[in-house]
């Protein structure tokens, strides 16, 4: 979905096996009492603040949490380029926001796996602070409204370049032809190419 709202084109085959990928690691976590694959051993411990699960991580476990890691970082990084090259401000706190939220459940995961806190499960608390960041932007900036979505979609479906400016001849909106045609990942370009319009 970040991947989507970065305009990120994936090949259609990678949802699919990525979703079947999901499928089959929930299926081994459910019966991970009867192999060793995805967690190499599950105890209860009574040791800390509270009684908790120690768990022992299987090779399916590493495989499916480096994926996901490296996808996480991969996010990441399209968000901060996407960033410096949208010229809406909505797009742009857009892009902060998913920045934001893959941080925070980076830092989350990489702190249960340097065991920050002690060996408890850190993860879930960088979920839910995601979330929460995640709803204030949706409610304070409605930074995944449909119609929004929608338009930026179909406008950069156009085969024409289209350019919105505002009255101090500020850069608003492009789509994704006039970037091609013009070149505006960087702003100064802008003043040569309403000089190029005018004329």
């Amino acid at each position: 979905f970040a991947m989507e709202c970065c305009k990120v084109r994936l090949p259609k085959w990678l949802p699919g096996i990525l979703r079947w990928f999901h499928i089959a690691v929930t299926f081994l976590v459910i019966t991970s009492d009867s192999h060793r694959l995805y967690y190499s051993s599950i105890e209860y411990t009574r040791e800390g603040f509270f009684p908790h699960l120690v768990l022992g991580h299987g090779p399916v476990y590493l495989i499916y949490h480096g994926l996901l890691t490296l996808y996480a970082v991969t996010m990441a990084g399209v968000c901060a380029y996407r960033y410096f090259h949208v010229g809406s401000d909505r797009e742009r706190r857009r892009m902060v926001a998913f920045f934001m939220i893959i941080t925070v459940v980076l830092v989350g995961w990489i702190g249960y796996l340097r065991n920050w806190m002690g060996g408890y499960d850190c993860t879930l608390l960088s979920y839910l602070i995601s979330i929460l960041i995640l709803s204030v932007y949706l409610h304070r900036d409605k930074i995944l409204e449909t119609l929004t979505m929608a338009t930026d979609q179909a406008m950069d479906e156009l085969s024409a370049g289209l350019i919105v400016l505002d009255q101090d001849n500020r850069l608003v909106y492009y789509n994704k032809r006039a970037g091609e045609l013009y070149s505006l990942e960087n702003e100064s370009r802008l003043t040569g190419i309403i000089e190029e319009l005018d004329d």
